[in-house]
C-alpha cells in the first residue's frame, strides 16, 4: 500500500486548486511458521524474503502495494527443506500465522478486513460478526494478527494438508488492508 491521493480543495470563485497527494508509508509483513519452529516472511504469494534490509524507492512502494492487494497463501513450503521435494508434505509446510502492520503517523487510519478461507470453495472465516466494518488501527503504532492454528464450522475442523497429498492452499482473502480519514 504506497499511497493515499486526496484531492485539493476549491480556491474561490470554483477554481480548483492544483491536487495534493499524501503519501502514506505502511509497514506490512506476513509471517509462516513451520511445525518445526521455522518462521520467515513472504513478499509475494509465491517470493520468501531473503533477510536484510528491504528494498527503497519507487520499486518497493509499488511491490509493497500488489503485496497488499494480494491473496496470501494460508500454506507455503517451508524454508528449512534444504533439497525441495516435487510436492511439498505437510511436515514440510508452514502456516501463515501471523500479519504485522506499522501504522504510519499521518492523519488517516489504516484498516484492516481479515477474511481467510482454509480450503478452496469452503467457508470463509472472519474475527468478526458478518457486516461489521473493518477493524480500524490506531496511528503510529504495530499491531500483529494472531491467525488460528486451526479453523472449524458446524461439522468440525476443516482438513489441514495431508503428508503426500497435493497442496490445495486456502488464503486470506484481499483486500486486507484499506485507509480511512
Amino acid at each position: 500500500m504506497s499511497g493515499w491521493r486526496v484531492s485539493g480543495p476549491t480556491r474561490g470563485r470554483g477554481k480548483i486548486a492544483p491536487h495534493h497527494h499524501l503519501t502514506v508509508k505502511i509497514f506490512i509483513g506476513f509471517e509462516y511458521e513451520c511445525p518445526r519452529g521455522h518462521r520467515f516472511m513472504m513478499s509475494s504469494p509465491d517470493t520468501v524474503v531473503s533477510g536484510g534490509g528491504g528494498a527503497l524507492g519507487r520499486e518497493a512502494g509499488a511491490a509493497g502495494a500488489r503485496l497488499a492487494g494480494a491473496d496470501m497463501p494460508l500454506y507455503a513450503p517451508c524454508v528449512c527443506r534444504a533439497a525441495p521435494a516435487p510436492a511439498p508434505s505437510a511436515a514440510s509446510l508452514a502456516q501463515l500465522t501471523r500479519l504485522h502492520v506499522v501504522t504510519p503517523k499521518a492523519p488517516v487510519h489504516v484498516t484492516l478486513d481479515p477474511k481467510v478461507q482454509p480450503t478452496p470453495g469452503g467457508p470463509i472465516f472472519v474475527p468478526q460478526p458478518a457486516g461489521s466494518p473493518p477493524i480500524k488501527l490506531s496511528a503510529s503504532a504495530y499491531w500483529v494478527l494472531r491467525l488460528p492454528y486451526m479453523y472449524s464450522d458446524e461439522r468440525g475442523c476443516l482438513p489441514r494438508p495431508r503428508p503426500g497429498a497435493p497442496l490445495q492452499p486456502g488464503t486470506i482473502i484481499a483486500p486486507l488492508f484499506g485507509l480511512q480519514d
